[in-house]
């Protein structure tokens, strides 16, 4: 910012102004057009950052759609925590329609029982007093662990999880399950086994983006708050503004040379059919905001 502020002679607090402007700006964004406009995920994958902020670690979860390479949202915390991770879940469950879903994490096992709680939904019949609520039956988790001796990775644990680790389903439920997190693994072209290399790979994306995320910096964040900012203008850019090389399609042309195939790149949220163009920063930043808008062509 003060490299900015040096060059352009403007004052910091005119950039940290813009800055949290464009920051609530794409939040707004986020919320309206991704959050309210359901949609079938197939594979989802999450994740966490361990940020090192002036005098404490923060916590950055973070959700990503494999099938389209969609960013679905995030949660700072201060702890990771219970909370953190039932945040994460209701805001993959406002992307979600009710279809078959499977969800990749890591070791953490607070994931489970947030997600269970997030894709629970009230079955009314009638009669008085509160709803029964009732879990999506094609709910599944895969979780892969990485065992490590000190600094090197010794296995990697993958398993499919149907039901809370509380409850064991038979066995039959059990292949089902894995037949399931096969098929959707597929559809959704995320690789042969259950991975966690999407998510990670976006975790990269994001510490490239947003200096206070890296490694090895002096831009360390002082709040919370700046990291979330941080979040929802970098996850907007990367949603709307970057075009994917593995989201590409063929299209075909007729010239006077015959007909020719191209590759179209495409954005995380063209692959999504949220918008059908990939936007530059200046049509993100000056989007207008209707009553009830989903789409953006």
């Amino acid at each position: 910012m003060q490299a900015i502020c040096q060059a352009f002679a403007l004052d910091e607090r005119t950039v940290t102004a813009w800055h949290e402007a464009a920051s609530y700006h794409c939040q707004r964004l986020h919320e309206q057009v991704i959050e309210s406009a359901p949609m079938d995920l197939k594979h989802v994958q999450a994740d966490e950052l361990r940020i090192k902020a002036q005098g404490h670690i923060v916590w950055m979860a973070l959700a990503l759609c494999v099938t389209t390479k969609l960013w679905l949202g995030g949660v700072v915390s201060t702890t990771r925590s219970k909370a953190m991770a039932r945040a994460l879940a209701l805001k993959v469950r406002a992307c979600a329609l009710c279809r078959p879903l499977l969800i990749v994490f890591d070791g953490f096992s607070a994931y489970i029982d947030a997600f269970i709680r997030a894709f629970r939904s009230p079955l009314h019949t009638g009669k008085r007093g509160r709803p029964r609520l009732i879990r999506l039956p094609a709910l599944i988790f895969g979780r892969v662990i990485k065992r490590r001796r000190g600094r090197h990775l010794e296995r990697l644990e993958r398993e499919v999880l149907p039901y809370s680790p509380t409850i064991r389903a038979p066995a039959e439920a059990d292949l089902d399950a894995e037949a399931l997190a096969e098929r959707l693994i597929a559809e959704s072209q995320g690789g042969q086994l259950l991975n966690t290399a999407y998510i990670e790979r976006f975790n990269a994306t994001m510490r490239s983006m947003i200096a206070a995320l890296a490694r090895r910096t002096r831009a360390l964040a002082r709040l919370p708050q700046t990291l979330e900012r941080g979040m929802y203008l970098a996850g907007g850019v990367y949603n709307f503004c970057r075009v994917h090389r593995s989201l590409a399609v063929a299209l075909y042309v007729v010239g006077e040379h015959g007909e020719q195939r191209r590759l179209v790149g495409r954005t995380p949220a063209m692959a999504a059919s949220l918008t059908d163009h990939c936007w530059s920063v200046g049509e993100l930043l000056n989007y207008r905001f209707t009553k009830h808008c989903h789409h953006h062509g």
